[in-house]
């Protein structure tokens, strides 16, 4: 049996410099993540 995917969701208001350090610690244990936001930003750019 293969390894199991799930889903979670961070939300986020006014809270930049909590999400980088959220988004880079996922990345470093393999995560893979997928980024939405409501206008021009790239945070998932920013922590690759």
């Amino acid at each position: 049996m293969g390894r199991p995917r799930l889903l979670g969701v961070l939300l986020c208001y006014n809270d930049g410099d909590l999400v980088e350090d959220a988004v880079r610690y996922l990345r470093e244990q393999g995560h893979e993540l997928v980024g939405a936001g409501p206008g021009p930003v790239d945070v998932l750019g920013r922590c690759g």
